[in-house]
């Protein structure tokens, strides 16, 4: 992930961060450019940084492609996938791992959380 300026330019301040994700995330999903695969690796190694409710919309709009691109690849005569070529698949595969080691890693730290208090 490309390290954040030390000032934000002025006209950044106007957009919503947390749109210009999902709106972003939407539109390089099934983009086959090297820049689709960067902003996917970048948005896997941002994933616990990203707020709980925009994580779930970026979840469910990724996850949504994913099923779609698996049932175009189970059935023969298709050319174009939903998410690209594998190499652009694979990209988007990589975010859906951050997000199952995220939410492993809420799931034991909120164990531990439980069994600390049983104590």
């Amino acid at each position: 992930m490309k390290e954040s300026p030390t000032v934000v330019p002025s006209f950044l301040l106007q957009f919503n961060a947390c749109d210009l994700l999902c709106s972003t995330t939407c539109y390089f999903l099934g983009r086959m450019t090297a820049a689709a695969g960067a902003f996917a690796s970048d948005l896997a190694k941002a994933w616990p940084l990203i707020p709980p409710d925009i994580r779930s919309i970026v979840r469910r709009d990724i996850q949504q492609k994913i099923d779609a691109d698996d049932l175009a690849r189970s059935e023969e005569n298709h050319l174009v996938y939903p998410l690209g070529m594998n190499c652009d698949r694979e990209q988007w595969l990589l975010v859906r791992t951050a997000w199952v080691q995220h939410d492993h890693a809420v799931f034991v730290a909120r164990m531990h959380a439980l069994e600390n208090d049983d104590e």
